[in-house]
């Protein structure tokens, strides 16, 4: 078979086509060369001169997502959701290097399934929500320790979505090292709700009971050590060290707890709340 052949310059026309077909068609730079018999390679140069082309290399998607959904933190769900991915979701490095994009991932226990659901909506996503068995030791049932856990994993490949979470405080690696970024990136007006995210991702609400103060609440968030005292600010805590994963956590007092609490799930919606976390938040309140 003949190989066709493919012409080294484009005109301001074909490559305005070009620039539809990559940026609001998500075609890649092959299936273009394709079609308009144009060097990909002199394209994409072309494209990042003009500030179009952002991502790592050539992409072909299957799947799609509000890809600038977290460029801006201007409502309460935004808040909401980068609170949590900065608890509970990582950062995967694309393994090639110019070629491909990074990913964001959020893992949970499959009893949290509706969560990942709720992400899944709110963020648009056509990425499928994948089920499966994950062997470890430590994970937790009803029944006790078990050898394997029932999961559920949502990815979400684009260049775009990581690069704006980065910019938000979710760095590569971030257990041990994450920080609050700042009011700039996160306004004040949505803090509680970012922090109800953190929670339903890294705290935990436990009430007990005690002989002599019946019933106490206490709210205790795990994180990295600047993020632990960053959290602390918000009402009358501990800060330690946590022996069982070298990181660090903030124990709030019963009275501050509940405080925290309710301006945490002042602004919610189901939506926006572990459903499991905030029935534990309406007995605490139930047994004040």
């Amino acid at each position: 078979m003949k190989k066709q052949k493919t012409y080294n310059k484009i005109s301001d026309e074909l490559f305005q086509e070009a620039v539809i077909e990559y940026r609001d068609n998500n075609m890649s730079l092959r299936k273009i060369q394709e079609k308009y018999k144009i060097n990909r390679h002199i394209l994409s140069k072309k494209l990042e001169e003009a500030g179009i082309k952002k991502t790592k290399g050539n992409h072909y998607r299957y799947y799609f997502h509000n890809f600038d959904y977290f460029e801006v933190i201007d409502s309460h769900s935004k808040a909401y959701w980068l609170g949590f991915i900065m608890a509970d979701g990582y950062i995967q490095r694309n393994k090639g290097v110019n070629y491909g994009e990074d990913r964001i991932g959020i893992n949970l226990n499959v009893g949290d399934i509706d969560t990942l659901k709720s992400f899944k909506q709110e963020i648009g996503a056509t990425n499928p929500i994948k089920v499966y068995e994950e062997k470890t030791p430590q994970s937790w049932t009803d029944k006790g320790w078990s050898e394997k856990s029932t999961m559920c994993r949502i990815l979400l490949n684009s260049q775009k979505t990581v690069d704006d979470l980065i910019d938000k405080g979710v760095i590569y690696n971030k257990s041990l090292t994450k920080e609050f970024v700042g009011y700039d990136k996160v306004p004040e007006k949505y803090i509680y709700s970012y922090l109800r995210g953190y929670m339903d991702g890294n705290g935990y609400i436990f009430l007990r009971k005690t002989k002599n103060y019946g019933y106490q609440s206490q709210l205790s968030i795990h994180s990295s050590e600047k993020f632990s005292y960053w959290i602390s600010s918000f009402g009358d805590s501990i800060v330690r060290k946590d022996k069982r994963n070298n990181g660090w956590k903030v124990v709030f007092k019963t009275k501050s707890s509940i405080d925290l609490l309710d301006k945490i799930y002042e602004s919610s919606t189901e939506e926006t709340r572990m459903k499991r976390k905030y029935e534990k938040y309406k007995k605490c309140k139930n047994d004040e």
